[in-house]
């Protein structure tokens, strides 16, 4: 069996090791937060990966690519070319759907461009761009026998006796103003006044032989009106025809019909008024209606339905219905193109309706989605590029999903390792471990006390393996304390929630208890949640007065990219005051703004302040490089000379929270806050390392770690998915916290999935039966023993 060979890996925490991988297997990489999972995963497989790809391009030798630094290792040997689909939102904010982050509506805008009939701005007649043999095509399907006249549509410039006689000595004696027929070898009317007219190029009869001389007559037709056709068929409605993208019948403009044109995210097709945002302040765009695209894209139809309206569909009948359009496509050759494109479409669909997707719609924005339909969402954008013999790195795709939805997953994965991949997961679910054909746990703690390697080997192997943390709970499941629970007998009631999907819930919680909120993906449990909260705000519930919800989900609002765990937690300001207040930094004049990487003035101003530059590629996700000129080392080099206790601050911010515990014990505004992140679970996170390297998981612990302080009786906290990322035994210290708010009196509300912490719970609400539009009903509600 070919493998995967690793020598001497010392990426991060990781200890040093080597290791084999078996290739076209699924792999699962487990053990506690901040263990080095992801490190090996993606800092190393992935990384080296991506760097022998580039490689093999002949880009390596670029400028750019040349100070690309290998993983800190020996060497490897038979990494394949890596995919990684990792947590948390994609880039593009308010203008992310679903369509755009997985591609599927780049191929719906084609779609559009072959097959799209636009529509006139000024007088609504359908216009579309075509070839002669195209409207030769169009022509002859009107029956056999239908009599017509093949017009040239001009307006009139100048004098129209004159114009007259012109096509008169041309050989065209005949026209049309209006309704009415005129025979140029006579006198026009003294009064007909008209600004445009038809030219009689031709009478003919739709019959065999045809062809040719129908050709001809269209083509001169098009030489006299420059572009333009109008076919006027005995006693039926004409056909207005145009080599141009103008409007055949009243000449008005029409925009090029590109792929551009259906983009909001281009100026070319984006509204104008609100450019392609669809709102206005908070206010919906009164132009485009929130539908983003400007009245020419609108004004596209395919069937009875412009593009909006087709993003509008479930995925899982948008192929089928776009199938039923074919027959009305003029052209042969759009036909089959547009044939062909749908096929292609059908493909790239099917993962996403495998992995139980198929009720969203292209239209439907990111923020709009569940954790697990975000995960299944890029995971099935993966999937559907079709690869074989690549290394897939899924980092903890299980999160946000149901047990159900996790068969589902799984089998899905293994159809990817019959094309002939490798699929790397980094995951801590119990039931992916047992159903991996590899296993690889790291351990046995986080940070230092973590990296290295306890286990490699078939996952039978793993629970009787002596050490393994993973194995123990396999083996004999995982014991928790039970949570405390308040005295109090209160309870809050909020009747006919209306919320995205939910369908005028009534719920009541118990207050000083823990509830959880379960069902599948999608269901509605972020939109109860979102719900309660947006209740509480404004006091649409029933219970005590002057409650206040805070929803600790894993978006960190209002962080830039130099913020950082120590910034987070409020520790950063003390830090900088500690070291503006150091002899060597008084006599220097520096103050606590020198020792900040959001502004100038003692930051790298090479990379401002985020220790590498990043170099953008068309093809794969950008490259970051250590940045040449402070080594990664994010501040200038006369700031690193003033050091506390034979630190510099770079090297503070290089400490894990447990170390800054210690090291800060002499200073209790800085040792207190730092202990927060201890107390969540995230001693091993670095002090200086950017949120946005952080899980989803670690996100969410890290705003939980601002309350703790500040628990009271009443805050109703309301977490979105806290277990998220964490192994098993990593939820001990997130019980012990839970308890402690709980005993505070302070109220917790989960939308969950992980079974270990709803056996905690004292309460237990279920939502579903399905997701989206068949989600969002209340299924059952149950106390629980505990």
């Amino acid at each position: 069996m070919a493998k995967i060979r690793l020598f001497k890996v010392r990426q991060h925490n990781l200890k040093g090791f080597d290791l084999e991988i078996p290739r076209e297997a699924v792999v699962v990489i487990c053990g506690p937060s901040g263990s080095g999972k992801s490190s090996l995963a993606v800092d190393v497989l992935y990384a080296e990966g991506r760097r022998r790809y580039l490689e093999a391009l002949g880009l390596s030798r670029e400028a750019e690519f040349r100070e690309l630094e290998p993983p800190d290792m020996e060497s490897a040997e038979g990494i394949p070319a890596p995919v990684v689909v990792t947590q948390g939102v994609p880039s593009g904010g308010r203008r992310s759907t679903v369509g755009t982050i997985s591609g599927l509506y780049d191929l719906l805008r084609h779609i559009f461009v072959w097959a799209g009939t636009a529509r006139c701005l000024t007088c609504g007649q359908d216009l579309l761009r075509m070839t002669i043999d195209e409207m030769v095509a169009e022509v002859l399907r009107l029956p056999s026998g239908t009599k017509l006249e093949i017009l040239a549509p001009l307006k009139v410039q100048g004098d129209l006796k004159t114009l007259a006689r012109g096509l008169l000595r041309e050989g065209y004696p005949r026209i049309r103003v209006g309704e009415e027929l005129y025979d140029l070898s006579e006198e026009l009317p003294s009064d007909l006044k008209t600004r445009e007219f038809r030219v009689i190029i031709d009478r003919l009869v739709i019959k065999e032989g045809v062809k040719t001389r129908l050709a001809e007559s269209l083509r001169l037709s098009l030489e006299i009106s420059q572009g333009f056709v109008e076919i006027l068929p005995l006693n039926k409605r004409p056909l207005y025809l145009s080599s141009r993208w103008t409007c055949p019948r009243c000449l008005s403009p029409f925009p090029e019909v590109l792929p551009a044109l259906f983009s909001f995210n281009q100026a070319y097709g984006a509204c104008p008024r609100c450019k392609g945002l669809g709102l206005e302040g908070q206010d919906v765009c009164p132009l485009c209606q929130g539908r983003r695209l400007s009245p020419a894209a609108l004004s596209v139809y395919l069937g009875s339905k412009n593009i909006i309206q087709w993003t509008s569909l479930p995925l899982s009948t948008l192929v089928e219905s776009l199938s039923k359009t074919l027959p009305e496509i003029k052209g042969e050759v759009r036909r089959e193109v547009t044939r062909r494109l749908i096929q292609v479409l059908d493909r790239r669909l099917a993962p996403f309706v495998a992995v139980g997707l198929g009720y969203l719609s292209l239209l439907r924005p990111l923020d709009q989605l569940s954790r697990g339909e975000l995960g299944r969402l890029k995971l099935a954008s993966a999937l559907g590029e079709q690869l074989a013999g690549a290394l897939f790195i899924l980092d903890e795709p299980t999160v946000g999903l149901s047990s159900k939805e996790q068969a589902t997953l799984l089998e899905l994965i293994k159809s990817l390792k019959a094309s002939g991949n490798t699929i790397v997961v980094v995951e801590h679910e119990p039931s992916f471990i047992e159903a991996a054909d590899w296993v690889i746990e790291l351990g046995p703690g986080a940070g230092d006390q973590g990296g290295e390697l306890l286990y490699s080997g078939p996952p039978q192997g793993l629970k009787d393996h002596p050490g393994s943390p993973t194995g123990k709970i396999l083996r004999d499941g995982l014991l928790l304390p039970p949570l405390p629970r308040s005295a109090s007998k209160q309870s809050l009631s909020f009747s006919g929630v209306i919320h995205r999907n939910l369908k005028r819930l009534s719920v009541e919680l118990p207050m000083g208890a823990l509830t959880a909120v379960v069902g599948p993906s999608g269901a509605g449990k972020t939109a109860l949640l979102e719900a309660i909260a947006e209740s509480l705000k404004t006091g649409n519930y029933l219970g005590p007065p002057g409650l206040k919800g805070i929803l600790v989900d894993q978006a960190l609002k209002d962080v830039s990219r130099s913020s950082l765990p120590v910034t987070y937690i409020g520790a950063f300001d003390e830090i900088r005051r500690l070291f503006a207040h150091l002899p060597e930094a008084r006599m220097r004049g520096y103050r606590p703004g020198h020792f900040s990487l959001s502004v100038k003035g003692g930051r790298c101003e090479a990379c401002k302040g985020l220790g590498y530059q990043e170099v953008a590629l068309a093809f794969m996700p950008p490259v970051r490089l250590v940045c040449s000129v402070c080594q990664g080392r994010r501040f200038s080099g006369e700031i690193l000379e003033v050091r506390y206790r034979g630190l510099s601050i770079a090297e503070v911010l290089d400490l894990s929270a447990t170390q800054a515990v210690s090291f800060f014990a002499r200073v209790p505004a800085i040792c207190e806050k730092v202990r927060l992140l201890e107390r969540v679970g995230l001693g091993y996170l670095r002090l200086g390392q950017p949120l946005n390297t952080l899980s989803g998981g670690e996100r969410q612990r890290l705003k939980l770690a601002r309350y703790l302080k500040e628990a009271k009786p009443e805050q109703v906290l309301l977490l979105d998915e806290p277990s998220a990322g964490l192994h098993p035994q990593d939820l001990i210290p997130l019980l012990k916290v839970f308890g402690e708010l709980l005993e505070a009196g302070t109220t917790l509300v989960l939308a969950e999935h992980d079974q270990f912490l709803i056996d905690q719970a004292h309460y237990i609400i279920e939502l579903g039966p399905g997701a989206g539009e068949q989600g969002g009903k209340l299924l059952k509600v149950q106390s629980s023993s505990i």
